[in-house]
This record gives structure tokens, sequence and C-alpha cells, in this order.
């Protein structure tokens, strides 16, 4: 199932719950990290960043709540939080130390970032997750602490999670036998295109969600027209997903599931003035489909295969069923069954489309030399992780994960959003997290695009007050950066050649910063690592600095008798520190540039 799918799906149904004064849906940044609340009824239940649930009942009052979060590791606690509007504050505890305290210190705050919640990993909407298998839990004050005193058990409605909702009714009663994801058949490689149906018994229409997913430059198959292969590829967005719209839907031949029943779907994609026509139809082993344009007549022709509905492998809230249910006539708004007998009625005309059967990719673009996945390298060789790009032309995408910027200089999750692209470079704002412990980091990375296709792409990585000059390698599991490629020009010396006196060679030079942007800063570290820790900052326009040692030994003979151009590149291979007024620090070699003395 596309992405794009569950994200549409996950809109939907919080469009159709608004956030109400005393609602605690929405995403929170904590000071634990990310929480994704959902509130149904007095249930509260959603995910504690990549930790694991948070489970737990809303109070009387509407703005307190008693919450079980449970690790995925099996470690769990208690949080008490109250609520005003978009900001909460609580108490927290592990389960050994009992119920949470009003005078602790274990603070727990948390300010809400948006009313629409990103898709739950963990937490179920079906099943609470609560540490059951523990007699403290089981045994001790917990449970009644849960429900605020009250004669309720949370473990009785385990099994129905769903009975203090709103309505008081499992959503998924009523439900016909259309409910379940639909995918055309025959139209890949090139192509993915489904449909995701919920319907009701005794109703005449449905909501139905459609995913379309090209891929550029693969062949039009022969279940389709020319023309619609076309249209797909052109409004396909870097991911290759389609933003198709939903118009209206009609249920035609109405037998509650059975044979020669069949959906019309009005839909359009980016650019439409008017809709098309999607049917899926009931036949006696299969289902059949067809898609409709309102000048060509037939765009598809062919068969769907069933699948289980995308709500039972996501989570969904309650709200996409109930609206379905309630307000059948909100999916009915735009069917116009005149309109759409007109486009069922024209002519298959797929066949004769068939004089040239391939997709015309994109015109490619700078991105395009950017596609794939890249080693991210400091000039001094340490690995900063790796970023993976998609998309051509000015739609880059960019993934992947950095490393060695917080304490225990692990990979850490990061995400990228392009800010700006031009010709001859793609700037994407970044936001890396620390595993586990909610700490963040703010940055940029400016990757230029390689003048031909055999030189690596460069730029400049910033992460909080680091800026990086790194180097992209092909993320191939062997390929040489190619930095490393002068070092048999930079082996280490002869120890007898190495005359470490201050004056001489490397240490004659007083040195200026380079390749810093205005108005930044360079971190110094205690030793010469990534994995150091940062002992002070450098201002960008630092001048007249002494070294004190460099990590590997240099030269000093030859750098000293070295072209400029040469000085700069055994800088670049090495750690070197350097004396400042507040004490001494290292830093890349990269960023170092002998004054004239």
């Amino acid at each position: 199932m596309t992405l794009r799918l569950v994200m549409t799906l996950a809109i939907v149904l919080l469009e159709a719950v608004s956030a109400r004064a005393d609602d605690w849906t929405g995403n929170w940044d904590s000071n634990y990290g990310q929480l994704r609340l959902i509130q149904e009824g007095d249930r509260l239940y959603g995910d504690y960043a990549d930790n694991g649930t948070i489970e737990g009942i809303v109070g009387p009052d509407r703005k307190t709540a008693h919450a079980v979060f449970y690790w995925n590791n099996g470690q769990w606690g208690t949080v008490l939080w109250r609520r005003a509007n978009d900001r909460m504050v609580g108490v927290w505890n592990w389960s050994k130390d009992g119920l949470p305290e009003l005078k602790s210190r274990n603070r727990w705050m948390a300010t809400r970032t948006a009313s629409r919640v990103a898709p739950l990993k963990f937490a179920s909407q079906i099943k609470r997750r609560f540490p059951e298998q523990d007699v403290n839990f089981t045994e001790g004050p917990f449970l009644s602490w849960l429900s605020f005193n009250g004669s309720r058990n949370v473990l009785q409605e385990n099994g129905n999670a769903n009975a203090n909702s709103n309505t008081g009714q499992n959503p998924r009663t009523g439900l016909s036998r259309w409910y379940g994801g639909y995918d055309l058949v025959n139209v890949g490689p090139a192509f993915e295109i489904s449909a995701d149906v919920i319907h009701y018994r005794s109703q005449n229409t449905a909501s139905i969600d459609l995913s379309i997913y090209a891929r550029p430059g693969g062949q039009c198959p022969q279940t389709m027209h020319l023309g619609f292969c076309r249209d797909l590829v052109a409004s396909a967005d870097a991911r290759g997903f389609v933003d198709v719209k939903t118009s209206g839907v009609g249920l035609l031949n109405p037998s509650n599931g059975g044979i020669g029943e069949e959906f019309r779907v009005a839909f359009r994609l980016p650019g439409d003035s008017q809709d098309r026509l999607l049917v899926l139809r009931r036949d006696v082993t299969s289902f059949s489909a067809s898609i409709h344009h309102p000048q060509r007549g037939w765009d598809y022709d062919g068969f769907a295969t069933a699948r289980t509905h995308i709500c039972e492998t996501s989570q969904c809230m309650r709200a996409v069923f109930d609206e379905v249910r309630r307000f059948p006539n909100r999916f009915r708004k735009g069917y116009n069954s005149t309109y759409l007998n007109r486009i069922y009625n024209l002519p298959n005309s797929i066949t004769a489309s068939r004089r040239n059967t391939q997709v015309p990719a994109p015109a490619p673009g700078g991105g395009g030399a950017l596609e794939g996945t890249w080693g991210l390298y400091e000039e001094t060789g340490e690995s900063l992780g790796y970023v993976t790009m998609s998309g051509r032309g000015r739609n880059l995408q960019a993934s992947g994960n950095l490393a060695n910027f917080f304490v225990n200089g692990a990979s850490a999750e990061t995400r990228f959003s392009l800010a700006q692209q031009t010709d001859e470079a793609a700037a994407f704002d970044l936001t890396t997290f620390a595993d586990g412990s909610g700490e963040r980091k703010t940055g940029r990375l400016i990757v230029e695009f390689p003048r031909s296709g055999s030189a690596n792409p460069r730029g400049t990585l910033i992460v909080a007050d680091e800026v990086l000059l790194v180097e992209l390698n092909a993320h191939n599991g062997g390929v040489t950066p190619n930095w490393q490629t002068h070092q048999g020009e930079q082996s280490d010396p002869d120890p007898d050649q190495d005359f470490d006196n201050p004056g001489f060679g490397i240490y004659k030079f007083t040195y200026r910063l380079r390749g810093v942007p205005p108005g930044r800063a360079v971190a110094l570290r205690a030793g010469p690592s990534r994995s150091e820790s940062i002992v002070r900052s450098l201002s960008g326009d630092a001048r007249a600095l002494q070294l004190n040692d460099c990590d590997p030994d240099v030269d000093n003979i030859g750098f000293e008798a070295a072209s400029r151009a040469a000085q700069l590149s055994v800088l670049d291979a090495r750690w070197c520190e350097v004396v400042t007024p507040d004490g001494n620090g290292w830093l890349p070699g990269r960023y170092l540039q002998p004054e004239q003395n």
C-alpha cells in the first residue's frame, strides 16, 4: 500500500473530527520526544516517539489525563497530565517507584504542533496496550488510579477499545462485502492503481480512496490508453505519486454485494477541469474494472484483485468510518449519473492508441545527477551518515540518517525537505533526532550538482552551530571517496624527517578559517574526531590562529616547500588543534588556510 494513501486516509479522518478546545488529539512535541495522541470519548492513546505507546483515560474535567507509557522493550510507567489548550504539563514515574507525585521533579511537558495526527506505528485502535503480565499493574493501585478511582475496569474493556467512544458502536458493524482494497491488474510494472472502499449495507454511496503510482520511463501496458499513461506520468510528483481527488461515488444495481453490483467513482487528476470515471463491478468469481475519459473514452479495461482494507493494517481513527455511516450524502455530492453514463458509453480506443508504447519520462534536470543513495563524508574522511535522493528536474526529495551529531555518536533519524533548487545546487532544510532521548537539531544540507558524470557532488552541511564541508560518495559499500585518492601523496612521513618545532613546516604559519558561511561558527572538539565532545566554538571570521598539533602527523619539510594548493590538500585530510584565548580545541583542517606570514 502506498504512503500517499496512508497519508490521505489520515488527513480525511482527521478533517472529519475538528480539534475542539477540550480535545487532546494531535501531534505534541515534548521534552521526551514526539507524542502522537488520539482521543476517542474518554480514551487517550497513541505513540510515544519511537519508544512505544501511550494508553490512558481523560478525566471528567476533560483537562486531566492518567496514562501508562509502555516501552517496546517491556518497561513501563505512569504519567499524569494537565492540559490548557495546546500546552500540557505533567509528572511521571517508573512502575517500580509507584504513582506519579505532584511535587516530583520528573516533569513531562508538551506543546501541540498539529491537530492532525501522523500515522501511528505502535498503538492500536482496537486493543488497549497495558502491562497485564505484570502483577504489580493488575494488583497494585494503578488500575484504580487510571480510571480516576472509579468502578471501571479497563482490562475488561480491552476487547472493545471503542466502548467509550462518542457513538458507543463498533465502527465496523454494518460494513458490506465491499469493505476492502482493490488493485487493478496488468498495469505494472509502470503503474500501481488501487482503491480502498468503505461501504455500509443499504447505502447507495461509499468512501473510495484512489491511489495511483507512476514510474517514469516504463512501458504503457496493453490494458491502458497511451494518452492515459502520458497523463499519469505528467501528473506524478517526484516520488511518482499522483494526487488524485474523488468527486463523488454512486452504487448501481444494489443487491447487498451481489453479482452485478458496481461502484462508479468520479475523480480528477491534477489539472483536470472535468471528472473521469472509475467503474468497479462484482462479477461471478472476480471484479472487473474500467477507467473512462470524458473525450477519448476508455482509458483502462481489465480486472481488480481484492485485498484487506488499509485500515486493517494501518491505524485509522473511527471518524473515517463514522462519517461514511452518518453522512453518506457527502460522498455522493459530486456524483452526476447523466454525465458519467455519457462517459461510460464512449468507444473503447485503447488498442488504436498503441502506435507508441513508450511512456516519455519527464525532461531531466540538474537534480537527476543526484538520484541515488550517497554516503556523506567530511573532508577528513569521517562518515557523517547517508542521504538518498530521488526525483528529477526541480522536484528533488531526500531522506536518510546523519551520524555523530549527538553524544552517543549513533546514526540518527533525519528528515529533509526541499527548501530551494536552482540549476546549480539544491538546499534541504533538515531536522535530526537523537535516538530515544527526544533531543533534536536543525540545519541545512546544500549540495552542488556535479559538473561531470564522474565527479562526486560536494556541498555544505550545517547542523546546529556546526558547519561542515562534505563530499557525497556513491553509497555502494566500497567506492573510494575522492578525498582518499590523494592519500599516497600525504602518506605518513619518515619519523626521522619529522621536525615538530615551532615556526617550522605546518607550524610556521598562522591560520584563518575558510569555507564558513557569514555569521556561522565552527565547533572545536576535545580530540581529533567527531565523536569527541564539543568544548567551545570559533567564529567564522577568526584569524591569526596558531596550531598546536595535527593528526595524522605532517611531513613538515614537504609542507613548507609545497604550493598553497598542495598545503590545503594536506590540511583537508587531517584534524588540527588550534590555540584560542579560551583554550585549545580540535577542528577539521579543511577549515584552515595558511595566512601569508
